[in-house]
């Protein structure tokens, strides 16, 4: 019983580090079929994780977004993160909680926060393995969350 324990286990550790690659692989093809490829920065990319990293224009005052892409093989989870401003007037720190909170009220796919560097963050959390992780869909949410970043980001700048 122990060897075919054993055996089970490795099994299903090699079955989650091939959909890990697969899921990797699909979501750089997307990318890649986006047109995007080439803008993203490989930070890391193993067995374990891939991160991504790109800088994107926000507007025409040379503001920028951070925008990351975590993927882990032993997480269902595949994360994207948008640092998109920073709380440097920390009398206004309350009225931003505030806007914050109201954006996370109205939207279901972005949710927003204050990292420990003052950073305002906008994250997506996708879930899927296997069969149920969408590469094109990821992608499409990754854009479609950069845009409510655009407008996010035309609201605050007044604010901060």
């Amino acid at each position: 019983i122990k060897n075919s324990m054993l055996i089970i286990f490795l099994y299903t550790k090699v079955c989650d580090i091939l959909d890990f690659e697969k899921r990797k692989f699909e979501v750089m093809d997307s990318l890649r079929d986006a047109d995007l490829l080439e803008s993203f920065d490989i930070l890391e990319d193993d067995h374990q994780a891939l991160l991504l990293r790109t800088y994107q224009k926000i507007d025409e005052t040379q503001a920028h977004c951070i925008i990351s892409i975590i993927m882990s093989s032993d997480s269902a989870y595949s994360l994207i993160y948008y640092v998109f401003a920073k709380l440097a007037d920390f009398s206004k720190q309350s009225t931003i909680i505030e806007f914050l909170n109201k954006l996370n009220n109205d939207s279901i796919l972005m949710k927003y926060y204050i990292d420990e560097q003052n950073h305002i963050v906008g994250a997506i959390n996708y879930i899927g393995i296997d069969t149920n992780f969408n590469s094109s869909e990821f992608i499409n949410l990754m854009e479609i969350g950069f845009s409510e970043i655009i407008d996010a980001y035309n609201k605050i700048k007044n604010l901060i």
